[in-house]
């Protein structure tokens, strides 16, 4: 599925999780991406992208956007899972949401939200 099986369709979010094959998939969204700026969930690892960095990442979405890396805390009874912005070049292995401009993400709220 790609952009032309997309067109006209309004698109929130996007999860992506294909075994290295993430490139292939955001280039075939990018018209998709571009007009909806949907919340996307992606996978990133060293098949994903060659040079695992934030510019690696930018060249393939067409928007302006935050990263969130989905990190695990160990609390007295339970783990969670909560997001942590992730503002350096390098990206660890992990799974990321990538956020575009033009939403609203308080941390006072918890919630993600368009303007």
């Amino acid at each position: 599925m790609g952009d032309e099986e997309l067109r006209g369709v309004a698109v929130d979010a996007i999860k992506i999780d294909v075994q290295g094959f993430e490139p292939n998939v955001l280039r075939g969204l990018r018209e998709t991406i571009t007009a909806n700026r949907p919340l996307i969930w992606v996978e990133i690892s060293e098949t994903t992208l060659h040079t695992p960095t934030t510019s690696a990442l930018a060249e393939l979405i067409p928007v302006p956007f935050r990263l969130m890396l989905y990190t695990s805390r160990k609390g007295a009874l339970l783990n969670r899972t909560v997001l942590v912005e992730h503002k350096s070049e390098s990206l660890p292995v992990g799974d990321y949401l990538v956020i575009p401009e033009g939403y609203n993400t308080s941390p006072a709220s918890d919630k993600i939200s368009r303007q």
